[in-house]
């Protein structure tokens, strides 16, 4: 996946999203961030299973996400 965010933006989405992430978690997935490129549009998710936030951020002017194979 490739794609060209401003890094305020990428900042301002995953603060948006930590408050769903517990430190003390018996699955090692829910410390983690979901990334999905919609678009011209990056969407950050996080839960804690009871709690689940969602961002949705830009992506620089005139560039949409590109799935990259590997």
């Amino acid at each position: 996946m490739e794609f060209a965010i401003s890094k305020e933006a990428l900042v301002n989405g995953i603060q948006t999203v930590q408050n769903a992430i517990t430190q003390k978690s018996s699955l090692p997935i829910l410390a983690n961030v979901l990334l999905e490129c919609s678009g011209t549009e990056l969407k950050l998710t996080a839960t804690d299973l009871d709690i689940g936030i969602s961002a949705l951020v830009p992506l620089i002017s005139g560039e949409k996400c590109e799935l990259t194979g590997s």
